[in-house]
């Protein structure tokens, strides 16, 4: 996940480094988007972990069977726009676990719910 989330960063004009697992994207404001990944076996409980709350789509998603990445952002609207980015380029399905335990598709974030 994290080399195709990375590859389309990169596209976009961000900065890559596969060596420390860091992909970064700057919008015009200088703001920062970064993902690291993968989130390591023996932290997976992190993001494993419930109770989740469903935010968006029709099902919580199967935790058993998904890897993931983690995403620094301090912006709402450079979260939302980037994922929606990265989302309308990628194939399969995304999900977002968010600060407040609530997980959103990636393909339908509610921006004034969203808690970074």
């Amino acid at each position: 996940m994290f080399d195709a989330i990375s590859e389309i960063l990169w596209q976009l004009g961000g900065d890559v480094s596969r060596e420390d697992g860091i992909a970064q994207i700057r919008d015009v404001s200088g703001r920062l988007f970064s993902v690291e990944g993968p989130v390591p076996p023996d932290l997976e409980w992190e993001f494993r972990q419930g109770p989740h709350v469903l935010g968006s789509g029709s099902n919580l998603p199967d935790f058993g069977v998904l890897s993931a990445c983690t995403i620094e952002c301090r912006w709402v609207d450079l979260f939302v726009d980037t994922m929606s980015a990265i989302v309308t380029r990628i194939q399969g399905s995304y999900w977002i676990l968010d600060a407040g335990d609530v997980v959103w598709d990636a393909r339908d974030i509610d921006g004034h719910r969203l808690a970074l």
